[in-house]
C-alpha cells in the first residue's frame, strides 16, 4: 500500500473516531445536564416545602444559641443583656463576616 492512500486512510479513521469521540460526549454532557436540572427542581421543591418553616427554625436557633450564652456566660459571673443579644442576631447568620460586622471581632 503506497504511502500516499496510507495516509489518507488514516486520516480518514482518526476523523471518524474524533467525531465519535465528541459525540460520545456531547450525548454524555446532554445527560449531566438532565440529571443536573432534576435535581436542582428537586431541590426547588424542597426549599419550597421548608420555606414556610424557615421563621420557626431561625426563632428555635436563636433560643438555643441565648440558653448557651446564658449558660456559659451565668458560669463567669457575666449580667446578659437580651435586647443587645436580639439585636446582633438581626445580622445575617454566623459566620466569619458575621462576628467581625456584628461583634466587632
Amino acid at each position: 500500500m503506497p504511502l500516499e492512500q496510507l495516509r489518507n486512510q488514516s486520516q480518514t479513521l482518526m476523523q471518524r473516531a474524533l467525531e465519535e469521540f465528541t459525540a460520545s460526549r456531547a450525548r454524555e454532557g446532554d445527560k449531566l445536564k438532565d440529571l443536573l436540572l432534576e435535581r436542582v427542581k428537586r431541590m426547588e421543591e424542597l426549599v419550597e416545602k421548608v420555606k414556610p418553616r424557615i421563621p420557626q427554625l431561625v426563632l428555635a436557633y436563636q433560643e438555643r444559641l441565648a440558653t448557651r450564652l446564658k449558660d456559659a456566660l451565668k458560669d463567669i459571673s457575666v449580667a446578659v443583656d437580651e435586647d443587645r443579644i436580639r439585636r446582633r442576631w438581626r445580622c445575617s447568620p454566623p459566620r466569619s463576616t458575621w462576628r467581625k460586622s456584628c461583634l466587632g471581632w
